[in-house]
């Protein structure tokens, strides 16, 4: 709330600046208020793209920009001057998109201007766009009425668990990486749309993110336990099949974390011990009638050996590319900050799981 109040009070201060002017509704016509930003670089070229949103009250279609330069300030100057009829206004800037082949060449820039700026705030939420430049997603996604500003004011529903908020800041982003030498980035993608409908954008796993590049990405469907593993609270749902061939829908939510290093007496860390403790809901049933106790206990079998696995898989890949991007290195007595060179072949990983499965009515069943 607090910074939605900071970004209304710059707002109107640049609105009472142009009034006091004597320019009036004039001057503010005149501002263009960008809301979402892109980084792109190849061959030594970068792209800054920018975006606002539509304006409904006088018709007008989402504004979609280009520059390029061999800085941000230099790109940023080009867009400027080839937009003489707005001024660009970059304190409102509300979300960042950086490309898939800046993301894994080097980081630093973006994150250097996005920490140094005076025109941008650090809490401006990051994400890495896969298998595409930024500019080609502010460019070709929505539609006339609405653009990647609209698409992306409600980017809880487009993750798995609904958790892409709290979003990873720049400044979060740059802390992490010099507390644990990795983390995890966000990553979006375009969502090829049906005849008539407008591209739309969905949420494609998280980037690993080691020595300033992405070095290697997991899949949306891992996200869920990868935030989990990082101490946050997701709520997702799975469908999942029994034994029996039953499948039904799981909501998993209320998770809880341990974490405890394996050390041998002289101090040499062998492991962690890694348990997890959360609740998964029945939500609906594609068989007939209700499932029975020894189903029941079969289905949270099944749900616990799904997250066994996806820990499993996460953690494994946290080993092989020596990137502590889950800040193990914080559970460690005596440890200061990592570069993940604790992770080596020698580690092993013990995990447990324990789910408690209740039953829910689907309220869908009560709906005409």
């Amino acid at each position: 709330m607090k910074k939605h109040l900071v970004w209304l009070l710059m707002l109107c201060s640049v609105f009472l600046c142009g009034c006091s002017s004597g320019g009036s509704s004039r001057e503010l016509e005149h501002l263009l208020v960008v809301q979402a930003m892109g980084m792109d670089q190849t061959e030594g070229v970068l792209t800054v793209s920018l975006a606002s949103p539509a304006e409904s009250s006088r018709e007008l279609p989402p504004r979609r920009l280009q520059g390029q330069g061999s800085t941000v300030t230099e790109a940023l100057g080009e867009l400027r001057r080839g937009s003489s009829e707005k001024e660009l206004f970059l304190p409102s800037v509300a979300v960042m998109l950086l490309g898939e082949e800046l993301t894994e060449e080097d980081l630093s820039l973006p994150l250097d201007y996005l920490c140094r700026s005076p025109e941008l705030r650090m809490d401006i939420p990051v994400f890495t766009v896969r298998g595409a430049t930024a500019a080609s997603l502010i460019k070709d996604t929505g539609d006339e009425r609405r653009g990647i500003v609209e698409l992306l004011q409600n980017r809880d529903s487009l993750s798995q668990d609904g958790e892409s908020s709290p979003d990873l800041s720049a400044a979060e982003l740059q802390r992490r990486l010099e507390a644990y030498g990795g983390a995890l980035l966000p990553a979006l993608r375009r969502r090829e749309a049906a005849d008539g409908e407008a591209v739309a954008v969905e949420a494609a796993g998280l980037a690993v993110i080691r020595d300033g590049r992405a070095v290697a990405y997991l899949e949306e469907e891992d996200a869920p336990v990868a935030r989990l593993l990082l101490g946050r609270r997701p709520v997702w749902t799975e469908t999942v099949e029994n034994e029996w061939g039953t499948r039904v829908t799981l909501e998993f939510s209320s998770p809880t974390l341990r974490v405890e290093p394996r050390q041998t007496a002289e101090g040499e860390l062998t492991g962690f011990d890694i348990s997890v403790s959360l609740t998964a809901a029945l939500l609906d049933t594609r068989s007939q009638g209700d499932p029975g106790g020894e189903e029941l206990d079969a289905l949270r079998e099944t749900a616990e050996r799904l997250i066994l696995q996806r820990m499993s898989r996460i953690l494994r890949l946290s080993r092989d590319t020596g990137t502590d991007f889950l800040g193990l290195s914080y559970y460690i007595i005596g440890k200061g900050s990592g570069n993940g060179d604790f992770l080596t072949d020698r580690l092993s990983f013990r995990l447990a799981v324990n789910s408690k499965l209740r039953e829910t009515r689907d309220v869908r069943e009560d709906r005409p």
